[in-house]
C-alpha cells in the first residue's frame, strides 16, 4: 500500500468515526459538497434524516428537508465513499 493510500484510509477511518462521534452525542453531521451553491451544505441527522441548510457564520437556515430517496442518494454518493 503506497503512502497516498495510506493517508486516505486514515482520513476516511478519521471522518467515519467522527461521523459516528457527533451523532451519538445527538448532533447532526455536516455534509459539504461543491456540488452545492456557495454556503449551502446537508446534515444529517442522527435519526437519519438529512437536510438542506443554508450555513453562514456558524448560523443555520433550514432550506428544505430530503425525501427518502434522496437522503439516499447523499449517502450512496458521499457516505458510501468512504467506506
Amino acid at each position: 500500500m503506497g503512502q497516498n493510500s495510506q493517508i486516505q484510509e486514515s482520513v476516511t477511518v478519521a471522518i467515519l468515526q467522527l461521523r459516528k462521534d457527533t451523532h451519538a452525542k445527538g448532533f447532526p453531521f455536516m455534509i459539504n459538497t461543491v456540488d452545492l451553491p456557495t454556503h449551502q451544505c446537508y446534515l444529517e441527522y442522527p435519526d437519519g434524516s438529512i437536510r438542506l441548510v443554508y450555513a453562514k457564520n456558524n448560523d443555520f437556515a433550514d432550506v428544505r428537508k430530503l425525501s427518502k430517496r434522496e437522503q439516499k442518494i447523499i449517502r450512496e454518493k458521499y457516505i458510501a465513499a468512504w467506506i
